[in-house]
């Protein structure tokens, strides 16, 4: 469900002060209307530049997702905006980044983005999760989606953003920037590449065309067989129960995506 969302003039003062302590003063804010798990978001014009702020109450039961997006940011500085500063004050737990101007990537088969993309998912497809570094693992993920005995496909040591939609991509300045990191999770250097090719299909590709792509990412090319068509399966009934609850066009079209993508895969199809 969406979060409740919060203007930055209703935040207590002192969050509002612990956050222009970084910024300077503030000359303007504007609502940003994407990102639907934050209770705050907005862009604020401030004395020393501008900045994208972000953030939960401290009592939210998803305010770890904002550690997890503090730890990472430097980690991931090429393909993301940088993290500026993070402030646990007020009752609010909140993340300063730079802003990215830039419009989101498209997806649509005929795009010039899709280089881009697959240039980013590559760099990110052969970073390690540090050690010290706590983040979510995909077993665990998909713990109520795969059999036990298939889990062993999702063991890896790879960072993974494992949300590459095209509302949280951009393209700026000629490279593909990830944005929305708070679900970044360990895993094998496939799965983002396996994530991307399921909205590839949802923006007009084929099941083909969708694996083409996705083949540009190495660790998918070279992924095996059953591992990907676990995959495919697991995000079938994943987006099926999504759908159901919440039977609205955009659910149902990656359902349906989801379900080509999971029907199509053979012992002789990549």
């Amino acid at each position: 469900m969406p979060t409740l969302r919060h203007a930055f003039a209703e935040l207590p003062e002192a969050a509002r002060t612990a956050v222009t302590a970084h910024t300077g003063p503030i000359i303007e804010t504007h609502a940003v209307e994407s990102g639907l798990q934050s209770a705050i978001a907005a862009r604020l014009k401030a004395e020393n530049g501008s900045y994208f702020v972000k953030g939960l109450p401290s009592g939210h039961p998803r305010v770890w997702t904002q550690a997890r997006e503090a730890d990472v940011g430097a980690l991931v500085e090429p393909i993301a905006p940088r993290v500026l500063f993070r402030v646990q004050e007020g009752g609010w737990d909140l993340i300063g980044f730079e802003v990215l101007d830039g419009p989101h990537a498209d997806y649509r088969p005929v795009s010039a983005d899709l280089p881009l993309v697959a240039g980013a998912l590559t760099w990110l497809s052969q970073q390690a999760v540090p050690e010290g570094v706590e983040v979510k693992d995909a077993a665990d993920r998909m713990r109520d989606l795969v059999p036990s005995d298939q889990l062993h496909h999702f063991y890896g040591d790879t960072l993974a953003h494992t949300d590459p939609n095209p509302s949280n991509v951009l393209v700026v300045d000629g490279r593909a920037r990830l944005v929305d990191w708070a679900w970044v999770t360990r895993g094998p250097a496939w799965l983002d590449a396996a994530y991307w090719s399921l909205w590839l299909v949802v923006d007009g590709h084929s099941v083909d065309s969708a694996r083409t792509w996705a083949s540009r990412i190495p660790a998918y090319e070279h992924a095996p067989r059953a591992a990907l068509t676990v995959f495919a399966r697991a995000q079938c009934d994943l987006w099926e129960s999504i759908a159901a609850a919440d039977p609205v066009p955009w659910t149902q079209s990656v359902h349906a995506a989801a379900q080509a993508c999971a029907d199509s895969r053979t012992t002789t199809t990549r």
